[in-house]
């Protein structure tokens, strides 16, 4: 495999990483991949930027990678190594002003894209216009009401089921993609779930009405997941805000050992 049959730069342009999914059984597919590609130059500006803020940098990776290792449970099968169950699961990023896809096989994000055009503030200056109230009425209504308008009032679900639904078929999209897409040396494994993260995954009504549009299991993310048990322990911060840390949690795991080789 060239790299340059994958990615838009000069192999002397980017820094790139790799995990091993799978060895093959015939000449033809010896190894299966995983492989992280970034461009040189933003690589050496976080690390020049980390470095003159004092911080000893210990690795790189992508975002994806890191939530996928905070919301994602380790399974029993691999305690000591951190791995997630071998089911394909989609992760589903709902920030402010983006919204990120990815596909986790064993722990390892294999597939990943992400768009600009939905996002947790486009919801907020739909409910905006349309109700003609300003940015902090707008955010409390999304927050508190979400798609779960009473019977007489639907004037917010209204204003928000355009973008949700924008939302819905973009997930449709790139997990059909994933699931048709297969060659002679690949054949996708099915996606099992959805898991929902960021910060506006908590929107009230969402994941029941991705999970009955897909016609999928849908959950929302338990960053804490990895962390703390439950039933003993509570973490002095609303679960909602706790949904904003999945890339910093899925960080410091790292350095436990979490999603490493059996």
């Amino acid at each position: 495999m060239q790299l340059e049959e994958y990615v838009p730069l000069e192999a002397s342009e980017i820094i790139f990483d790799y995990d091993l999914l799978s060895i093959g059984e015939s000449e033809e597919q010896k190894y299966e991949v995983a492989v992280s590609v970034f461009p040189r130059t933003v690589a050496e500006q976080y690390q020049q930027s980390l470095v003159a803020a004092g911080f000893v940098v210990t690795a790189l990776e992508i975002e994806a990678q890191a939530i996928a290792r905070a919301v994602l449970p380790v399974s029993p099968k691999f305690p000591r190594a951190g791995r997630t169950a071998i089911e394909t699961t989609l992760v589903v990023d709902f920030g402010k002003t983006r919204t990120s896809f990815f596909i986790v096989q064993s722990g390892v994000v294999v597939f990943s894209s992400t768009t600009a055009a939905i996002g947790g503030e486009s919801l907020t200056t739909a409910i905006q216009k349309t109700l003609g109230v300003d940015y902090t009425e707008a955010e409390r209504l999304k927050t508190e009401r979400g798609l779960l308008s009473s019977r007489l009032d639907k004037t917010i679900l209204f204003a928000m089921t355009p973008i949700v639904s924008v939302l819905r078929d973009e997930i449709y999209k790139f997990y059909n993609y994933w699931t048709t897409h297969s060659d002679k040396h690949h054949r996708p494994e099915p996606v099992a779930r959805i898991v929902l993260c960021g910060g506006q995954a908590t929107l009230p009504g969402l994941v029941d009405y991705l999970a009955a549009s897909l016609k999928l299991e849908v959950v929302l993310a338990n960053v804490w997941i990895n962390i703390l048990d439950y039933q003993t322990e509570l973490p002095a911060i609303s679960f909602n805000q706790s949904q904003r840390y999945a890339t910093s949690l899925g960080l410091a795991l790292r350095s436990f050992g979490h999603f490493l080789t059996p």
